[in-house]
């Protein structure tokens, strides 16, 4: 996936969502920095397949939208959502009862993709 092909803005971000992609030697785009309100959200690095994830303390709707909207473009199924004041991320099934594993979303979160 290419960041080019990426449709961060999107309700209820739109506007406040700034991308800024960094090419490689060989002119690609190797990465990729989503800002949400001037705070980095996720790092998207095409060449390791990785996308850092990061609330940057903003434990907001918007901020949670945002990144699972990259999430989501990146063609992921892990998701972050709030229960009882929490942010929890899903990272994927138990493979023994097919039951969806979660834990506690930590900034600085890395995935692959």
């Amino acid at each position: 996936m290419s960041a080019r092909s990426l449709n961060i803005k999107g309700p209820p971000c739109q506007g406040n969502i700034t991308v800024c992609n960094y090419k490689n030697l060989q002119g690609r785009v190797g990465l990729t920095h989503i800002l949400l309100h001037g705070n980095k959200i996720c790092d998207i690095d095409y060449e390791e397949k990785e996308v850092m994830l990061s609330s940057c303390g903003w434990r907001t709707n918007t901020t949670k939208t945002a990144i699972n909207n990259v999430l989501g473009q990146l063609g992921l199924r892990n998701r972050i959502y709030q229960k009882d004041h929490v942010w929890y991320i899903t990272m994927g099934y138990d493979g023994i009862n097919n039951e969806i594993v979660d834990d506690n979303f930590k900034d600085n979160l890395t995935l692959k993709f």
